[in-house]
Order: structure tokens, then C-alpha cells, then sequence
């Protein structure tokens, strides 16, 4: 996982911690897989960079909203703002797929007629939205940053609802997709709409903060998301996301949405858990 991550991120740390905080809801557990996750993390990244000659660096240009000012306590606290605005946005988006996932229980084993709803969804979604359509990854870059100063607070709440219900339309139609760069695209939009609001709000800060934080909030993994998104918009304001990404994972530590994520069982020598070797040691 920690190498597949690190060629898919771009990012040989990021994406081997992802892999490691992902299995849980309460942070990183199996230290002991670190290095090794990251050792396969680096050798994948310098084999997929050598093997399909893309450049080694940032894939977002945030440039065009000017140069990042020097850090002070103001953006510290701008953080720990913006992570809460995105923990919450995290538990709007965790309520809607709730939600679906309670409307549709009934039918939820005729998988024709879930993918006719759900394609219909994703359809009626774009022709109001066009730009919730696709993978999200490039359209961050194409779709969000390059209209950016085209697009009023509403219009960019707008979409970041609508691409909340795009994605639940296309997990629960039985699509190919997932949460991570659709959840950074949402974020995104949320953060450029509060600096299209609050102008003394950095965009690049704004949007960062928020994408940190309304992953986070799904995914519980914020050490992972800091870096890569860190990395990812070759930026240095990592203390300020990591700020917003560990606000969002306080805030919402008891809200989940993963039913695989698990506190790691302890075990012996014998491979047991304690319980099982009690008993067996009672048994005998």
C-alpha cells in the first residue's frame, strides 16, 4: 500500500503514511511497518518518476493568487479556523452519505437499478455543475484555480455541495471512485469561496486548510494529508495545514464513516490477544 500510495500521490513519505493511518480512526498504530512503508514508498516513487519521466515536485500552481505572505500567529490562528470550517463541512458530507445509504437500503442488492439511479444522479448533478464532473484530480487545477476570480461565494458553495452529492451518487450507484482527491476538490472550493468572503484570508491558505481538513475529517489521517498536501502544492505553510488538519481530527475523532477502521488488536507471541490466551490458558 505505502508504494502504490507513494507513486499515486507523487509523494514517497506522504503516501506510505497514508497507508498507515488509514487502517485506524485514532491516528497511526502499526509504528512498526514504518520504515519499511517507507523504503517501498521511496523505491516506487523513483521507479514510477524514471519509468514514465514526469518531473519530481509540486502539481498545483497557486501562484496566481499571489506570493504567500511570511507565516505570523494570525495565520496560525486563520488555521485552526479554517480546520474547523472543514471538520464541519466533513460531517455535512458524512451525514449525506449516510443518508443514501438509508434511502436506497432497500434496493440495495439490485445493482442495475442502483446504477441507473446513481448515473442519473451524477448526470442531473453535472448539467447543474459541470464542473463536479470527473475524476477531480486535474480538474483542482483547471476547473477551480483557473476561474477562480470568476466565481461568487454561493456559486462555489454550490458546487462544493453538489460535488458532496456526486460522490455519494457515485459510491452508492456501485461506481468506480473514491474520497480522497474528490474530498481535496471539495475543500478546495470551500476554502476559495471563504476567501472570496473574507478577503483578508489568503486563498492559498484558505484552500489548503480546507482540503486538509475535510479529508481529515473522512479519512482520519492527519499527519498523511499535511504532507502530501504539502507536497503536492509545493507551498511551505505545512504548520498552518497541519494546524487545520489535527483541528478537524479532534473535532471529529468520535464521528466516522470508514466501518473498516479499527483499533489494532494487541498480541502475543502466540499470536493471540490476551482475552484468547487467557482463556486458553484457563481451557488447559
Amino acid at each position: 500500500m505505502g508504494a502504490a500510495l507513494a507513486a499515486f500521490f507523487g509523494d514517497p513519505i506522504g503516501g506510505p503514511l497514508f497507508a498507515l493511518e488509514i487502517p485506524h480512526r485514532r491516528g497511526l498504530e502499526y509504528y512498526e511497518a514504518v520504515i519499511p512503508a517507507m523504503v517501498a514508498g521511496l523505491c516506487s516513487f523513483a521507479v514510477f518518476r524514471w519509468g514514465t519521466g514526469l518531473e519530481v515536485g509540486g502539481i498545483y500552481n497557486f501562484g496566481r493568487f499571489g506570493e504567500l505572505p511570511s507565516l505570523t500567529w494570525v495565520n496560525l490562528l486563520q488555521g485552526l479556523g479554517l480546520g474547523l470550517i472543514g471538520a464541519a463541512a466533513g460531517v455535512v458530507f458524512i451525514g449525506l452519505f449516510r443518508a443514501m445509504k438509508w434511502m436506497i437500503q432497500k434496493i440495495e442488492h439490485r445493482h442495475i437499478l442502483l446504477a441507473l439511479l446513481g448515473g442519473l444522479g451524477i448526470g442531473w448533478i453535472a448539467v447543474l455543475y459541470p464542473a463536479t464532473l470527473f475524476f477531480s484530480e486535474q480538474q483542482i487545477e483547471s476547473e477551480l484555480l483557473a476561474n477562480a476570480t470568476s466565481l461568487g461565494v454561493m456559486t462555489l458553495l454550490g458546487i462544493c455541495l453538489a460535488k458532496m452529492l456526486a460522490i455519494c451518487c457515485t459510491i452508492h450507484g456501485g461506481f468506480r471512485g473514491g474520497f480522497i482527491f474528490p474530498l481535496f476538490f471539495t475543500g478546495a472550493r470551500l476554502g476559495l469561496a471563504g476567501a472570496v468572503g473574507f478577503p483578508f484570508l489568503h486563498p492559498t491558505i484558505a484552500v489548503l486548510c480546507c482540503m486538509a481538513a475535510i479529508n481529515v475529517a473522512v479519512t482520519k489521517t492527519p499527519v498523511s494529508t499535511t504532507i502530501i498536501l504539502t507536497v503536492l502544492s509545493d507551498t511551505t505553510i505545512l504548520p498552518v495545514i497541519a494546524i487545520a488538519s489535527f483541528t478537524s481530527f479532534l473535532l471529529t475523532s468520535n464521528i466516522g464513516l470508514l466501518k473498516t477502521q479499527r483499533a489494532r488488536a494487541t498480541e502475543t507471541l502466540s499470536g493471540l490477544t490476551p482475552v484468547e490466551t487467557s482463556a486458553a490458558a484457563t481451557a488447559s
